[in-house]
């Protein structure tokens, strides 16, 4: 189909995609605006060994040292997918967790390893200050785990909570009206020319 005959048919149908544009960016606005705001918290936590217990290899080969740290956050890692540690440390921070299965609170802190040393914990929070609630609940239930771990070991570990970072999910609604008056007008238009070239056909 030829560009002048394109621009032919949105000029002629141009109300439909301007109604269509609107009412979509309105609406999306709308959305944006009253949905309810929530925040995404990032924590890293890093991870060494405890120098009052370390053996002789670990203390004079840096790379056992290392090694042993690696293997540990490995396992920590997979302690965030436990659904007791996590109904623990959000019952601890005040926040019920009745309606949810055992298989979406496993699903409710995502974590990461950074490197051997660090592992990144992230999840959802309805306010900065229940995010900062979660993070030092977690951390107290994750030490306590970890102490639990240390027995008669000679070599253990510990674990510091850095500073956590909280953004806001929630989109400008300014910015989303203009997405959204865009994606409409460009339906609208699209569905003029398959309405002008079905008709063409018949």
């Amino acid at each position: 189909m030829e560009l002048a005959r394109l621009v032919k048919i949105i000029k002629k149908e141009i109300v439909l995609i301007l109604v269509l544009g609107i009412i979509t960016a309105a609406s999306a606005s709308i959305f944006t605006r009253f949905k309810p705001l929530t925040y995404t918290v990032f924590c890293a936590i890093s991870i060494s060994q405890a120098e009052e217990d370390e053996t002789k290899d670990y203390k004079y080969d840096n790379y056992y040292s290392g090694q042993a740290i690696d293997d540990f956050s490995d396992s920590f890692e997979k302690w965030f997918g436990d659904a007791s540690l996590i109904s623990e440390s959000y019952k601890s921070a005040g926040i019920d967790l009745a309606g949810l299965s055992i298989r979406q609170r496993s699903k409710l802190v995502r974590a990461r390893k950074l490197a051997p040393q660090y592992v990144e914990m992230r999840f959802e929070a309805t306010s900065p200050d229940e995010g900062v609630r979660i993070v030092r609940s977690l951390i107290a239930t994750l030490q306590r785990r970890v102490e639990g771990l240390r027995g008669d070991r000679d070599v253990w570990f510990t674990i510091t909570a850095q500073e956590p970072l909280i953004v806001s999910e929630q989109m400008d609604p300014l910015v989303t009206a203009v997405i959204a008056f865009l994606g409409g007008a460009a339906m609208a238009a699209i569905i003029a020319i398959a309405k002008f070239y079905f008709k063409e056909q018949t």
